[in-house]
């Protein structure tokens, strides 16, 4: 009798709970486990890119109507960005944040986004990612994944150990290039310079040793992953913009009810857009903090006339960087749309 009461009880909460949350429009189903997804990422703790997905963790657990127990591995605990994307393709994680160039290895098309020299402003890219925002998930669709975010915050400059004023300066300099990037690699080999291939956690070991001597991120990024006691120069002019994004197997609800699947996918990707947009202003506020810490310890800022003429230089030839690619990563046809939709964009600013 005792058994029946306690389970007629339980049968009377729920019901309760059910009313009380389904007059809301969301059902939630609060008695099943926590749904677990794994996410791997480079970004290190205490950085904004954190902070977005820990946001992001709290948006979804009020809005999901199922449960998750979201797990970031921060810092590349689980590897480089190609080691990542392999885990994800085993099963061992469900969703990597990933650069572009981990991005091109799941959607080789997402390197068109990323070109040097491409963009002249921040306003250029976050446009061509809002035109073309749903193209690239239909490229992420074919290959059976879920393109959830993607998005550009910061932009992407050289720092080094030695002085770059001159095209001899250049010739001089070991360049690092990311293991496995095509762009990177492309532009070091069109230029005739001299690139030695790293991982992003070997790369400290490479400044240090010499292997390397001259690297590109942002002030965040090279303080985050701690490479400024190993560079002394920072050329403010912008080679690229950071292009990232959230990618997911086509199968990471799995272990979600099957009706509920499109509405919790929906609350993740609200979640990260309102999470990336607060991280926007967080990441130019702590990069302009990170660049004036790195000047008061000695860090020089080069804008010199003739080093200006070496990236005009540069910049001309990034040009056949771009057609290089075509065919191995990208149709002509999506450079050449997303080339027009930025020459359009321009001159309806002018």
């Amino acid at each position: 009798m005792l058994n029946r009461l306690v389970t007629f009880q339980r049968l009377i909460l729920g019901a309760a709970v059910w009313i009380l949350v389904s007059g809301t429009g969301l059902e939630r189903v609060n008695a099943q486990e926590p749904v677990p997804v794994k996410m791997a990422t480079l970004a290190p703790l205490n950085t904004p890119w954190m902070s977005a997905w820990d946001r992001t963790k709290e948006l979804v657990a009020e809005q999901s109507p199922v449960p998750l127990k979201l797990t970031a591995y921060a810092g590349g605990v689980m590897g480089d960005e190609p080691d990542m994307v392999r885990k994800m393709k085993f099963g061992q994680l469900q969703m990597v944040g990933l650069t572009v160039i981990g991005l091109s290895k799941l959607v080789p098309e997402t390197l068109v986004l990323a070109l040097p020299y491409l963009y002249e402003s921040e306003d250029e890219v976050n446009h061509i990612l809002t035109t073309f925002h749903s193209r690239f998930q239909d490229y992420a669709k074919e290959r059976d994944l879920k393109l959830l975010q993607i998005g550009a915050d910061e932009s992407i400059s050289a720092f080094s150990q030695h002085l770059i004023e001159t095209r001899e300066d250049m010739e001089q300099r070991k360049y690092w290039l990311w293991t496995a990037d095509p762009i990177g690699t492309n532009m070091i080999e069109n230029l005739g310079l001299q690139g030695v291939s790293l991982g992003v956690p070997e790369v400290r070991v490479g400044l240090q040793t010499g292997m390397i001597d001259t690297i590109f991120g942002s002030p965040l990024i090279v303080v985050a992953l701690q490479w400024q006691p190993y560079v002394k120069y920072y050329y403010p002019a912008t080679v690229a913009f950071g292009v990232g994004g959230l990618v997911a197997r086509g199968d990471f609800l799995k272990d979600v009810p099957e009706k509920h699947r499109a509405g919790v996918e929906k609350v993740i990707v609200d979640a990260l857009e309102t999470s990336r947009s607060e991280m926007a202003a967080e990441s130019e506020s702590v990069n302009r903090d990170m660049l004036q810490r790195l000047t008061e310890s000695g860090l020089q800022v080069v804008d010199s006339d003739s080093y200006q003429k070496l990236m005009d230089e540069i910049g001309e030839s990034a040009k056949e960087v771009w057609a290089n690619m075509v065919g191995e990563f990208y149709p002509q046809s999506l450079l050449d749309e997303v080339v027009a939709e930025l020459q359009a964009y321009r001159a309806a600013q002018k």
